[in-house]
């Protein structure tokens, strides 16, 4: 099941991306062009896999944010133009529907012209996703007690990404342009946003960009945390397909045409009802989609958030029995300070390492974290769903817990009060 999900949240984006352009090829006449998408189709994934291949051999972290970032910025802007050009070609179609659509693939356009710009955006969009889902599902096979298990749900989440943009494809063939460029558009919009989103918080992370305000960082936390990304990705699909069923039953029944031969009528019907088969599967696979997708909510019940303890302090000094924590398992404490409870997190990494911080971060402020009961390997920020591997507690930037000073003496863990008056000002208003 993680192998299918990655797969499916990996490739239905880039599957609707790739899927709306080869429709509008389709419904414009313009099919010659198509190869150019299935080479930077297939360029993708051959350099997506070329490259995670490299990324692993060399050990260069394959989530640094800079990167991450980049990628994210670049995406947002290549499906924000696709937007525009969408939008503007609808209204042109409804102020002049007996001429063709002029606008990105225009026949004033040299066709070398037209044939580069659609295979560098679609070999980016596929790049992005293609190279993520390689390494995750490296790292999967490595945690996972069965590759071929791994592997089958991977193969599965791309069947039914391909499936479901080949549906797409043929399913909205006979729907009104300027509608069809409408909703389409609006989906993109969303996964616009979704990606700038993303590529703020990466380089904030990162410092590269300013923290901003709190308002600001809960609505950029809220859009790319884990449960928003896959209700995200199920509108995505949903639009859509919404979109072709209402087409599909506002249809007038197919009606007998008395000047076309009895073949001609046949072949009128049998199209007639392809199409609607088409349209039949776009809706059956979306249910499918959704149904995999929900799912993965079903992790969330994974998550636990263990309740500070009270932290007591004697000689200005708080000591916590390092005994009393379980290997690489999130531990909470609070001290109250003029009724503020300053809040600090605690992870055991082995007989004497002990990972500390406070329970916020530069980033997303007070929220603090949670931790997977099935993955101890981490702590996730609250706020925004941020992985922080336990390795790297006490360390400066990003979504880390901010730094927190604590010695190890006689097995047991001091904490200087005075450190923690200091942090007073990141938990007002925390509650």
């Amino acid at each position: 099941m993680e192998g299918l999900i990655i797969t499916l949240r990996e490739g239905i984006e880039a599957a609707l991306v790739i899927g709306i352009l080869l429709a509008y090829l389709n419904k414009t006449g313009k099919t010659r062009l198509n190869k150019s998408v299935y080479a930077g189709l297939i360029s993708a994934i051959i350099a997506s896999i070329i490259s995670a291949v490299i990324l692993n051999f060399i050990g260069i972290d394959p989530e640094n944010e800079f990167v991450e970032g980049v990628f994210f910025f670049t995406a947002a802007i290549f499906v924000g133009s696709m937007v525009i050009w969408m939008w503007r070609t609808g209204r042109f179609i409804g102020q002049k529907m007996e001429k063709r659509l002029d606008s990105l693939t225009t026949e004033k356009q040299n066709y070398l012209t037209q044939s580069i710009g659609l295979f560098v955006f679609t070999f980016f969009m596929i790049f992005r996703e293609g190279i993520e889902t390689v390494l995750f599902l490296t790292a999967l096979s490595f945690a996972s007690a069965s590759h071929v298990l791994t592997s089958v749900g991977a193969v599965l989440g791309l069947i039914l990404a391909i499936a479901f943009g080949t549906a797409f494809i043929k399913g909205s063939l006979k729907i009104d342009l300027k509608r069809f460029f409408e909703i389409t558009g609006l989906a993109l919009l969303i996964l616009a946003i979704k990606l700038f989103a993303s590529g703020i918080h990466e380089w904030t992370e990162v410092g590269i960009l300013p923290v901003f305000s709190r308002l600001e960082f809960d609505i950029i936390g809220f859009i790319v945390r884990e449960s928003t990304d896959i209700a995200i990705i199920i509108g995505l699909l949903v639009l859509p397909g919404i979109l072709i069923i209402l087409e599909l039953f506002k249809k007038e029944p197919i009606k007998t045409d008395k000047t076309k031969s009895p073949a001609e009528q046949r072949k009128i019907k049998a199209g007639e009802l392809h199409q609607k088969r088409w349209a039949l599967t776009v809706f059956g696979l979306i249910l499918i989609t959704v149904f995999i997708l929900s799912t993965a909510f079903a992790s969330t019940s994974q998550i636990t958030d263990p309740l500070p303890a009270k932290a007591v302090s004697i000689n200005n000094q708080i000591k916590i029995p390092a005994g009393s924590l379980k290997d690489k398992e999130l531990t909470k404490f609070y001290y109250e300070i003029d009724g503020t409870k300053v809040r600090f997190v605690l992870v055991k990494r082995g007989k004497r390492n002990i990972g500390s911080g406070f329970d916020a971060c530069e980033v997303c402020g007070y929220y603090g974290y949670s931790q997977n009961s099935k993955d101890l390997s981490s702590i996730i920020c609250k706020n925004c769903n941020a992985p922080i591997p336990i390795a790297t507690i006490g360390e400066a930037g990003g979504c880390n817990p901010l730094a927190l000073t604590t010695k190890l003496s006689n097995n047991q863990i001091i904490i200087n009060t005075k450190d923690l008056v200091k942090a007073k000002k990141v938990f007002k208003g925390a509650e």
